[in-house]
């Protein structure tokens, strides 16, 4: 049967959408190895991405890209989310390469404020040498501060502003 049909409702009279589906659908894994999912194209009609199981325990989300297809996995089995992995080993696992791993606020390529990776070097960085990094108890806006390290190298404990390269209050043993 060839033809043009309009929308399509699967437990509706009422589609909206070329295909609307009310209630849960099921996507199985075919005979010839290929995993459930859905591919989404681009708007010159070639594939782009995929979601799907990446295995029996693990959805991916696949991109089409020249290095390192699957960009994400989420192993339903044992509630663990892998970013640019598909073996994640912790509740939240990164790849295993350096660089930056996690921006909280970022304005430009030099000015970001994160958690990065160099050799044997865990880094936690702020936007400019003006700006500190505060480590304190409470909320955000709720804060008390118990030290500070400046980003010109000054670090300071139960001091807010720093005269010295290290300013204690109270007695240091």
């Amino acid at each position: 049967f060839i033809g043009i049909a309009q929308n399509v409702g699967i437990g509706t009279n009422t589609p909206a959408y070329t295909l609307d589906v009310n209630g849960r659908m099921r996507l199985r894994h075919t005979t010839d190895n290929y995993t459930a999912g859905l591919w989404f194209n681009k708007a010159n009609n070639t594939e782009a991405a995929f979601t799907g199981m990446i295995n029996d325990s693990t959805l991916g989300f696949w991109g089409n890209a020249a290095v390192g297809n699957w960009k994400a996995s989420i192993d339903v089995k044992n509630a663990l989310l892998g970013i640019g992995t598909t073996d994640p080993t912790a509740p939240l696992t990164f790849n295993n390469g350096l660089g930056n791993k996690i921006d909280f606020y970022y304005t430009s390529p030099q000015s970001r404020y994160g958690i990065g990776l160099q050799g044997s070097l865990l880094q936690l960085y702020s936007g400019a040498s003006t700006d500190d990094i505060a480590f304190g108890y409470g909320s955000s806006n709720n804060f008390s501060e118990i030290m500070r390290m400046k980003g010109d190298g000054r670090v300071s404990i139960g001091v807010s502003l720093p005269t010295n390269r290290l300013s204690v209050s109270g007695r240091i043993r």
